[in-house]
Parts: structure tokens; sequence; C-alpha cells
């Protein structure tokens, strides 16, 4: 008997890859839905413990955030630089058919 998959993609853990020639980076295989198809947000982050890394979010999770700054920013008006800098450091990127996205240039370096 076969079960129809029904679990949510969560995107949890720590991966560590490398970008190929062309500054493409695997995603994960229990990240990418059924389909194939995905738009991402990706961040170039900076961490006191774990460095320079990749945020990688689903539309629906970058879109959630987005709305959760603007509702705090309705009671302190300092968030409004947060979400600039969030929406300005991001970049949307599309998974490929091979399960890779495609590094902007500025974050492959």
């Amino acid at each position: 008997m076969v079960v129809a998959q029904t679990m949510p993609i969560i995107f949890a853990n720590r991966y560590e890859h490398a970008t190929d020639g062309q500054a493409r980076v695997q995603v994960p295989s229990k990240w990418r839905p059924a389909s194939g198809q995905e738009r991402y947000f990706v961040q170039l982050c900076e961490h006191r413990s774990a460095g320079r890394h990749l945020r990688v979010l689903p539309m629906e999770e970058a879109l959630r955030l987005r709305d959760q700054l603007s509702r705090q920013g309705e009671n302190d008006p300092g968030l409004d630089d947060k979400k600039r800098a969030l929406a300005s450091e991001m970049e949307i990127v599309d998974l490929d058919s091979a399960g890779r996205i495609s590094l902007p240039e500025k974050m492959a370096k």
C-alpha cells in the first residue's frame, strides 16, 4: 500500500554545501516540493558562531516573516530599518529541474 505524503516540508537542520562552477547550490531533497518547482528567498547572513551562511526561506515563510514584521512595526517604528535591511539583502531564486538554486553573484563570492 502506498501512503500519500502529507507531511509539510520543514526547513530545519544545517547543511553544508559548496557551489558548483556556475554558482549553483543543491537544495536538500527533503526540502524540495513534490511538484519540483519552487521559489525561494535567499539571504547571506553573518552569525557569530556559525559564520557566513545562506538563509533559505520558501515563499510562504518569507511572506509570513514580512507580515509579522509589519504587524510589530505598527507599535515599533524602529522595525522599519530591519524590514528594509531584510528586503534589501534577500534575493528570489527558483529551483531548477535538478534541484539546485543559482546564487546571485554577490552571494556566490
